[in-house]
C-alpha cells in the first residue's frame, strides 16, 4: 500500500511543485528554461499517462503556453503605448512651442498687456490662442475652439492657426480674412471639422477694435470704470463648417484703462463632482468682480476658480483664456 500511495502520489508533488513555482518563472524566457519539471518531462507525462495525472498535466501545459502567450502580448502593447506616450509627449511639446509662451508678450510696449494660457484635457488638445503685431500701430489676437479632441483636433488647430497668421501679416482687412480662412479649411476636410474663433484687431492709437466671432463665445468688455459688458455681434457660423461664408466685421472701442476677456467652452463648461457646470453666470460674475485686475490676475485668477469649482473632478475640455487690457496710446 505505500509503494502504490508513493507511485500516485510522486506525479502529483512534481506538479504541486511546478505550480508554487510559476509565480517566479520568467515567462519572456524560452518553455525550457521554466519551472522545476522540464518541458520534456511534463509533456512526457501528459502523453503517457491517460489518468487524471495526465489530464492535469497537459491542462498545466496549456495553461503555462497560454500564460507565455499573454505576457508576450502584454509586453507587445506596453511596447506601443509607451510609443505613443512618447509620440503624445513629442506632439503636445510641438503645439505648445507653437502658441506664444513668452511674457510679458511685449515688454518694451506701455500701450497695451495681455496674458494667456491653455490648459489641455488631453495630451495634445483643440483650443488656440495667438497675438503678434502687424505692425508697429496694430495688434492682431485670436481665440479659438476646435471641434472634438485629441490629435486630429491638435491638427486641425495648427492649420487655423498658420493660415491665419500668413493671411493676417499680409495686411487683409478682418472680412475677406476670415472669409478666406473658412474657405480653406471647408476646401478639403473629409472628417466635417469645424473651430469658432473670434479674432480682432486693435488700433493701438486709437482704441478702435474691429473684430470677427464665427460662432464662438462672446467675450466681456471691460470699461475703465469697472463695468462690463458682453460683445453680443456674432458675424457667423463656425470656420469649415461650409464654403463660400461671408463673415462681417464688427467694430467696438478700447478706452485707456479698459480690456477684453476672452475664453473657451472648457471655462463655462467645467463640471464638478455633481455635474454643475461652471456656467456663464459665475464667469460673469468673476469678471465683474476682478474688473481692475491686470491681465495676468484675471487670467490666473479665473483659471483657479474654474479648477476650485471641479474640486479635482477631471478635465473635460479645454481650459483657454486671453485677457488684453488696453492703456492708450503713447503719444
Amino acid at each position: 500500500a505505500y509503494l502504490m500511495s508513493r507511485t500516485l502520489v510522486r506525479p502529483l508533488l512534481h506538479l504541486t511543485d511546478h505550480a508554487k513555482a510559476l509565480p517566479q518563472v520568467d515567462f519572456t524566457a524560452p518553455r525550457s528554461e521554466g519551472g522545476p519539471i522540464s518541458r520534456g518531462s511534463l509533456e512526457e507525462m501528459a502523453r503517457q499517462r491517460v489518468d487524471e495525472v495526465g489530464r492535469l498535466a497537459e491542462a498545466f501545459q496549456f495553461m503555462e503556453k497560454s500564460l507565455r502567450e499573454n505576457v508576450a502580448r502584454l509586453v507587445q502593447v506596453t511596447g506601443e503605448r509607451e510609443r505613443m506616450a512618447g509620440e503624445l509627449k513629442a506632439a503636445r511639446d510641438i503645439q505648445e512651442g507653437l502658441l506664444p509662451k513668452t511674457f510679458p508678450a511685449f515688454p518694451s510696449r506701455s500701450d497695451f498687456d495681455l496674458y494667456a494660457d491653455l490648459i489641455s484635457a488631453r495630451d495634445v488638445g483643440g483650443d488656440l490662442y495667438d497675438f503678434y503685431l502687424l505692425d508697429d500701430r496694430h495688434l492682431f489676437f485670436v481665440i479659438g475652439d476646435v471641434s472634438g479632441k485629441g490629435v486630429p483636433a491638435a491638427l486641425f488647430m495648427a492649420v487655423t492657426r498658420t493660415l491665419l497668421k500668413v493671411m493676417a501679416e499680409q495686411g487683409m482687412e478682418m472680412t475677406p480674412l476670415i472669409n478666406r480662412v473658412n474657405d480653406a479649411l471647408s476646401l478639403d476636410n473629409p472628417n466635417c471639422m469645424f473651430v469658432t474663433l473670434f479674432a480682432g484687431v486693435l488700433d493701438l492709437q486709437t482704441g478702435n477694435t474691429s473684430f470677427v466671432n464665427a460662432g464662438h463665445n462672446q467675450p466681456m468688455l471691460v470699461q475703465p470704470d469697472g463695468t462690463c459688458g458682453i460683445l453680443e455681434d456674432v458675424s457667423g457660423p463656425a470656420l469649415g463648417a461650409m464654403e463660400g461664408m461671408d463673415f462681417a466685421t464688427y467694430q467696438t472701442v478700447l478706452k485707456p484703462g479698459g480690456g477684453l476677456v476672452l475664453y473657451t467652452d472648457g471655462v463655462t463648461e467645467a463640471f464638478d463632482a455633481d455635474h454643475t457646470e461652471y456656467g456663464e453666470d459665475r464667469f460673469e460674475t468673476f469678471v465683474r468682480t476682478h474688473a481692475d485686475a491686470g491681465p495676468r490676475d484675471m487670467v490666473s485668477g479665473l483659471v483657479a476658480d474654474v479648477h476650485e469649482h471641479a474640486a479635482g473632478t477631471e478635465q473635460s475640455d479645454d481650459i483657454t483664456v486671453l485677457s488684453l487690457r488696453y492703456h492708450g496710446s503713447s503719444e
